[in-house]
């Protein structure tokens, strides 16, 4: 099983993007003023007509620079594949939770790959991000694993899920993509570089290896959509893992997502795995409860820092993040238990 440790080595800041110098923004400018000029008559414009002049200036430049997806207002795919990851009533109950999402076409084509972002939708914590990968000679294979890994200019990092291929022979891969990071916050700007594509390839033994791989740069600019807080609860003193007597100092809940923060970041590996793979469940106010996944069905992620900045308590920790499923009201789980250990609602 690979952790967050395992994978550390790998990761890497993006590159700084420049900013347009001067010779650049006039030639886009010259750009910009040709296509108008074929497009306009010989009447002398009146006042009314020169401010309209100026709006499509503006509207024109905001093309170049930004492609026309980027100015269709579209639904966020609910439908189809996306909709299966995030349940089947998830549009209605997103509404209802105060998560519509955000629909998007945006497009970036680099060696040889276009990549297209189809919408955005953030849990508070955590942004999703459905990807389709088009290779542009290439039928993907159905064996393969496909994945891309970048950041956003603040530093988030991103990872990546495989989605069932509907049609195995469209060169296309379905990716639901993720961002998450403490400066991820609802109606911000932020730009996403994707640097890297690559697939895996798992023999008998359910070793994998890495059989294609591209580097580039493929970029999209986007706003945070809306989202509920994250809802923290507060740990009374003393409660630890049973397993291990590590002291839980956290824990958050979002529509999406439960997360448990340890205190320290251990130093054995064994005893981080061992902590990641705790046994979750979740307690409903009808009675109910729910266990929740594991790593092998994608359902878990963990990371942890001696960073105090860094840190969601202000000192070293060791965090496991678990997903539901589904879409839940945060409201309705009164209690979780860790291994047997109960910690109610506060």
């Amino acid at each position: 099983m690979k952790t967050w440790f395992d994978w550390m080595d790998c990761y890497y800041e993006p590159a700084v993007q420049e900013i347009a110098d001067d010779q650049e923004t006039k030639q886009l400018k010259k750009i910009v003023m040709e296509r108008l000029e074929s497009q306009t008559s010989c009447v002398q414009p009146s006042r009314l007509g020169l401010r309209k002049a100026v709006v499509v200036i503006a509207a024109a430049v905001i093309v170049c620079c930004m492609g026309m997806g980027a100015l269709a207002a579209v639904e966020f795919p609910w439908d189809g594949i996306f909709g299966n990851y995030f349940g089947t009533d998830a549009k209605e109950k997103a509404t209802e939770l105060g998560m519509p999402g955000e629909g998007l076409e945006l497009s970036s084509t680099d060696a040889g790959c276009t990549l297209t972002l189809n919408g955005a939708l953030f849990d508070g914590e955590k942004l999703y991000l459905p990807l389709t990968l088009s290779l542009d000679q290439d039928v993907p294979n159905a064996d393969w694993s496909y994945y891309a890994m970048g950041t956003t200019d603040q530093g988030e990092g991103s990872g990546s899920v495989v989605l069932p291929d509907e049609d195995p022979n469209d060169h296309k891969v379905e990716l639901m993509c993720t961002l998450s990071g403490s400066s991820l916050k609802s109606g911000k700007n932020i730009v996403w570089n994707i640097k890297y594509l690559y697939a895996n390839r798992a023999d008998e033994a359910g070793n994998t290896q890495t059989v294609w791989e591209k580097e580039g740069n493929w970029n999209f600019s986007l706003v945070v959509p809306e989202a509920q807080p994250a809802l923290e609860w507060s740990v009374p003193d003393g409660t630890c893992d049973p397993v291990t007597g590590i002291a839980v100092a956290q824990v958050r809940l979002t529509t999406m997502r439960l997360s448990l923060v340890f205190d320290g970041l251990p130093e054995d590996a064994t005893v981080r795995d061992t902590l990641s793979e705790s046994q979750i469940v979740l307690c409903f106010e009808n009675g109910t409860t729910r266990a929740l996944g594991s790593w092998e069905d994608g359902m878990r992620e963990a990371q942890g820092s001696i960073d105090a900045e860094k840190s969601p308590i202000g000192k070293a920790y060791y965090e496991v993040s678990c997903e539901y499923g589904d879409l839940i009201d945060p409201a309705q789980i009164t209690a979780i238990e860790v291994n047997g250990c109960r910690i109610s609602a506060q």
